[in-house]
């Protein structure tokens, strides 16, 4: 029986001393036990691998935020609002032309768009509009997870890179889990068919991560548990 920790010996087939071994060179793999008693050779010989161009990678152009302002982020909206900008500091440093939007929502039908497609170095100035409507978010009522998606979904463009980032503590409850359970599904089926969207999720606290992470997995991105 071969110990896991057998030796593989590479030669060349034709044996000349101090020969070194090239592409065009082969081999035979000769397998030992631990005593040094050879139980089987391998032979191997090159290929010539055809190396295609490398793909490019599509550059990102929109980034959408849901936040997450139902009453159970009262202990972190202002933590999060904190983060975002510095995200988007990151963001500007990357590439000042990135294109973001900024979706929060509540209870069903409190859905809120803060501002659309503005470049991010515009967001980072001082003072701006943007980051005073940032600012602005407080913690209301109850979550609707569905409805900040819903209208993300309606702001993406055919052909633009868009990264949708959900942020959430909770669960999805109104007007009623059965009834959001059935709308998320609807609106991430149509997401997951667009290969120019990819959906992440940022888990708070107590979130219902199996839900965030299957809405993440559908739509090609992943979902991150955020504990501090």
């Amino acid at each position: 029986m071969e110990s896991p920790r057998c030796r593989a010996l590479c030669k060349p087939s034709s044996p000349s001393a101090g020969h070194l071994l090239t592409t065009s060179t082969t081999m035979q793999i000769i397998l030992c036990n631990l005593a040094g008693v050879t139980t089987s050779t391998i032979g191997a010989s090159p290929i010539t691998i055809n190396r295609k161009a490398t793909a490019s990678v599509a550059k990102l152009s929109h980034l959408i935020l849901v936040v997450d302002r139902s009453g159970s982020m009262y202990c972190d909206i202002d933590s999060l609002k904190q983060t975002i900008k510095k995200v988007l500091t990151l963001q500007e440093y990357k590439d000042s032309g990135l294109l973001v939007t900024l979706v929060s929502y509540s209870s069903a039908g409190d859905t809120t768009t803060h501002f659309s497609r503005v470049p991010v170095s515009t967001i980072m100035q001082t003072s701006s509009l943007e980051q005073r409507e940032i600012d602005k978010l407080r913690a209301t009522a109850l979550t609707c997870i569905s409805g900040g998606l819903d209208l993300a979904s309606k702001l993406v463009k055919s052909g633009e890179q868009t990264v949708i980032m959900l942020h959430t503590d909770g669960y999805a409850n109104d007007p009623s889990s059965y009834s959001e359970t059935r709308n998320i599904d609807a609106v991430v089926g149509r997401l997951s068919g667009n290969a120019d969207v990819m959906v992440n999720c940022v888990a708070y606290s107590y979130a219902d991560f199996g839900l965030l992470d299957r809405i993440a997995s559908r739509c090609g991105g992943v979902c991150t548990q955020a504990r501090t």
